[in-house]
């Protein structure tokens, strides 16, 4: 049954548990971030993963919340959010893919045991170890960004089904309510 005014809704609590891995996409997504930075992955200078992965964050405690308490207006949040969500999740996966291919096909350096990457105006050398570290977080913003994307639609999906859901009980309900009232030819109008 559906009503307004911070009532419950029935519905799936599966958009908690999508909820719950797009806070651990955020968490991952701030932790190689913060790699990116330390070891001067490309692209790292963005923090695309600091922006994208609180909004993975924030998206997923409104879902959490959602799936939990079950009103509309967290519902209604839930879509919202969710597609913000997805929205970051694809900038985070073009920088995150821009940044990996960078740092996979870095210029050499003139004595060719370390790798150069080109700045606005300079070159600076970094060694095998801290090239490994950098397309590590770029793979882990890589990856965190198409986890968060699946589960981002995934919730997406849940709470636009609750909200259509409630939106249909709401207009039976309606119905119900002009038939009891003497407006049975309203009511078949709704129905």
């Amino acid at each position: 049954m559906a009503s307004e005014g911070g009532k419950r809704y029935s519905g799936s609590s599966g958009v908690t548990w999508t909820s719950v891995v797009l806070v651990i996409a955020g968490v991952v997504s701030l932790i190689g971030t913060g790699i990116g930075l330390r070891f001067f992955a490309s692209v790292s200078h963005l923090a695309a993963g600091l922006w994208c992965g609180s909004t993975f964050i924030a998206a997923g405690a409104v879902g959490i919340s959602a799936g939990q308490q079950k009103t509309y207006s967290l519902i209604l949040a839930t879509v919202v959010t969710a597609a913000v969500a997805v929205l970051f999740a694809v900038a985070q996966l073009v920088a995150a893919s821009v940044g990996l291919d960078n740092d996979l096909n870095g210029y050499s350096c003139s004595d060719h045991s370390t790798h150069c990457k080109y700045g606005s105006n300079y070159c600076y050398c970094e060694t095998d170890d801290w090239r490994s570290y950098a397309i590590t977080a770029n793979a882990l913003l890589l990856a965190s960004a198409s986890v968060a994307a699946g589960f981002g639609c995934s919730s997406l999906a849940i709470g636009c089904a609750w909200v259509f859901a409630s939106s249909a009980n709401r207009h039976e309900q309606t119905a119900i309510a002009a038939y009891i009232l003497g407006r049975a030819d309203h009511s078949a109008e709704l129905l």
